[in-house]
């Protein structure tokens, strides 16, 4: 876990708890750096605050603390992980830091939170971690001097991202590939490939502009067959149909070399799938729109492709696909420009087929 994310240590308790229930040893294979910032216990009242009073609620805000925590960051007057080594010191902070929270947020009720309970408690769960907090920058460049393969996954979708998405619809963090040099400490030099996922359809929590939402029976049955409910909040998703200038646009800012697509299966009951390949409408800035009034303004122009009408969930290779799968996958390839390497066809691992 990177320098780049915000941590819940209550949260990374239960996570941590949960994993080893299965059987999961985490001994040597899991690691958190001493730079991540810590969301603490008034971002979570403040996020609650402006969540109920329509604040951050209205861009899709999670309520988890996030957005705040960012904003201390960003500030200079946050916490990371490492401050929690030096336990006197870290208290006589967050009293200051709360003190300075209740003037800024008046009408929180910061009640709930005391400065000495605070402090044992998240000193302690710092303890419990222990030798799982290292300095991962230095981690990962002792593993690339000995050529070990390294896999890095991001938060979110690059349309969330906090200065290239649909602004101020968005996350507080950068969710291309940029985070991966700024959030993990990896040269940039260093990235070999860029693999990017899309669903076959899209999709969006929250607010913020959607050219190719679908609305009525058939946004709901797309729902419903592709349980598309929000993985922190348990929202319902907005749903559409594959959006190619959105996906362009995202191979184009992270440098994609290859896209995996999923749910593909979920397709399987359309007579008929839509596809946008361009929006219609004046675009001020230049080719994809750089504003969210601009996003809203445009009209998508869409090519029709028949459904294949079949459950796929159990195709294993590319020859089970249906050919009107495999024309739809290929006719994705053409538009968006990009080879797509595999295809999910379900939840479970082997349900991904490589092409």
């Amino acid at each position: 876990m990177g320098n780049g994310m915000v941590i819940n240590l209550d949260t990374l308790a239960l996570e941590i708890e949960g994993v080893q229930r299965h059987g999961i040893g985490l001994h040597g294979r899991f690691f958190v750096s001493t730079l991540a910032h810590l969301i603490m216990p008034y971002h979570i009242l403040i996020d609650e605050h402006e969540h109920a009073g329509g604040g951050s609620g209205k861009i899709g805000s999670t309520g988890r603390g996030i957005g705040p925590c960012y904003a201390d960051k960003h500030e200079r007057i946050g916490f990371r992980l490492a401050d929690l080594a030096d336990k006197e010191r870290f208290g006589v902070r967050f009293e200051k830091m709360l003190e300075l929270k209740k003037t800024r947020w008046p009408h929180v009720d910061f009640a709930s939170i005391v400065v000495d309970e605070v402090v044992e408690k998240m000193t302690t769960q710092f303890q419990k971690l222990g030798s799982k907090v290292i300095d991962v920058a230095e981690f990962l460049d002792q593993k690339r001097a000995i050529h070990t393969p390294i896999l890095c996954e991001g938060a979110q979708a690059t349309h969330l991202d906090i200065d290239f998405g649909t602004y101020p619809y968005v996350t507080s963090s950068h969710t291309t590939s940029a985070g991966v040099p700024a959030g993990l400490g990896i040269p940039p030099h260093a990235i070999d490939n860029v693999y990017g996922i899309a669903k076959a359809y899209t999709t969006r929590v929250g607010h913020g502009p959607f050219p190719t939402e679908l609305t009525g029976q058939i946004a709901e049955d797309l729902r419903a067959w592709g349980h598309e409910y929000g993985a922190t909040t348990g929202r319902p998703r907005r749903c559409g149909w594959f959006d190619v200038m959105m996906v362009k646009r995202s191979c184009t800012l992270n440098g994609i070399s290859k896209l995996l697509l999923t749910k593909l299966d979920v397709l399987g009951k359309m007579r008929e799938i839509k596809i946008c390949y361009g929006y219609e409408g004046e675009l001020v800035w230049g080719q994809y729109p750089q504003t969210v009034a601009e996003l809203e303004r445009v009209l998508p122009r869409y090519t029709t492709m028949p459904g294949w009408l079949e459950d796929i969930s159990n195709a294993r290779t590319k020859e089970d696909l249906p050919t009107k799968a495999r024309h739809y996958i290929e006719k994705l390839e053409e538009l968006v420009g990009i080879e797509i390497a595999a295809v999910g066809v379900g939840p479970e691992r082997e349900a991904t087929i490589e092409l």
